[in-house]
């Protein structure tokens, strides 16, 4: 169990270090700027362009690790024949 809370502290120090990238004052002033162009986008643009895919790799990712793991807290169980029919009736 020690691993799986590890595992997610990492992941979520990961994120919020991201989003911090992506909004921290001080560091978009870094990333506030027109030049150089990559991309033809301005510098500021790529940075937040950038940061966004970083975050969604991330996410990706952890989501693999846990499913990997048998960790994820999602169970999904196909609705039987009876609870179909009553959801036809509710509707």
């Amino acid at each position: 169990m020690k691993s799986i809370g590890k595992r997610n502290l990492f992941f979520a120090a990961s994120f919020i270090v991201l989003v911090l990238l992506a909004s921290f004052p001080g560091l978009f002033d870094f990333s506030n700027k027109i030049e150089p162009r990559i991309f033809s986008l301005p510098f500021s643009y790529f940075w937040q362009f950038f940061i966004n895919i970083l975050i969604f790799l991330l996410l990706i990712t952890w989501y693999l690790v846990d499913a990997k793991y048998g960790d994820l807290d999602i169970d999904i169980e196909p609705l039987t024949k009876v609870q179909l029919q009553e959801l036809e009736v509710r509707k």
